[in-house]
């Protein structure tokens, strides 16, 4: 049986380490005033995502998200690193991502990243303001899906309205995990640069 109200309860149970996390990420743009800021940003990003992605396979998340590879972000982080000059870092290592051995905790995982597709809309154009960008060429990964990012996260959420309420307490856990531990990889990635300046 369908669990309607399972998305709702996922916002609800990671409302607090998501708003942590949204607070760090808010106040690095407010605070960015170079296109150095940007490429920080952008590979706290991927360095982040891009691990989650090695761990998380189209396999995995079946039978939930048969368009997953359509939702792999790490490419539009590199196209944006490199389109606007910067290099591209490491992946993370394994040990500062969440656990991902199963669909549900893949599911849990990627609700973090498709989380960010929507508040995506709201801070391109913060940056597209901060740095004065004069084209959204450097933008595609905040941009996210344009247009069709409603419909992307209204299928994503009744994806996860499709797991079992036994399931429910793991996908929580792996998405408060995934909250948690991109926090710490931003902030230990801040303090190593700080350290090297």
């Amino acid at each position: 049986m369908e669990n309607i109200v399972l998305a709702n309860q996922l916002k609800h149970d990671t409302l607090f380490h998501h708003q942590q996390l949204e607070k760090l990420v808010v106040g690095k743009i407010k605070n960015m005033n170079s296109l150095a800021g940007y490429h920080d940003l952008l590979n706290h990003f991927y360095s982040f995502f891009a691990g989650l992605e090695d761990l998380i396979s189209e396999k995995t998340v079946q039978p939930y998200l048969e368009d997953y590879l359509a939702r792999r972000k790490s490419q539009n982080l590199v196209t944006d690193i490199i389109g606007c000059g910067g290099e591209i870092s490491e992946k993370a290592p394994k040990m500062a991502l969440p656990v991902i051995n199963n669909a549900v905790q893949a599911m849990g995982a990627l609700y973090v990243i498709e989380g960010s597709t929507l508040g995506g809309q709201i801070i391109s154009k913060m940056i597209f303001r901060q740095l004065n960008f004069v084209n959204h060429d450097c933008l595609s990964y905040f941009i996210g899906y344009g247009s069709q990012t409603e419909t992307m996260w209204m299928r994503f959420k009744q994806s996860i309205n499709e797991i079992g309420e036994a399931d429910a307490p793991e996908l929580i856990r792996t998405a408060n995990e995934t909250f948690i531990k991109f926090k710490a990889w931003i902030e230990k990635n801040d303090r190593e640069k700080e350290l090297q300046q």
